[in-house]
């Protein structure tokens, strides 16, 4: 079961806005979108159990459940505007080789682990791929 299915709203946060602008892209269906998430949308189907054809429902519901598309910097100590998130935190934070590829040093992850620790509700989880 992929995140979509489990969460009923989605941020996607992203530092340049040229990457945000193209997940916008994505998250509308735009023709001049360049982001091709079909063989991952197919084997996340296939790794569920489901036909590799069942990646267009998915799709459909990962768009569905997106909210927004924000600026994130997590060097700095307040990751995401104020309000962005409740009041308690976010439920789950998911970074696919984001810290690692902005961080410069141990020491910047460290640090950039402790901000994005304050966007957590207690008892959230942290996802790194």
């Amino acid at each position: 079961m992929s995140d979509c299915e489990v969460f009923n709203k989605v941020i996607l946060t992203d530092y340049l806005e040229v990457n945000r602008q193209e997940l916008k892209r994505w998250l509308r269906n735009a023709e001049d979108s360049t982001l091709d998430w079909t063989p991952f949308l197919k084997h996340t189907c296939k790794l569920e159990g489901r036909k590799p054809s069942a990646w267009t429902e998915k799709a459909a519901r990962l768009r569905s459940v997106v909210s927004d598309v924000l600026y994130v910097d997590v060097h700095i100590p307040q990751p995401l505007d104020p309000g962005t998130l409740p009041l308690a935190g976010a439920d789950c934070l998911v970074s696919c080789f984001c810290l690692e590829a902005s961080s410069p040093d141990l020491a910047a992850f460290n640090r950039a682990l402790g901000h994005m620790k304050v966007l957590l509700r207690s008892g959230g989880h942290l996802l790194l791929i």
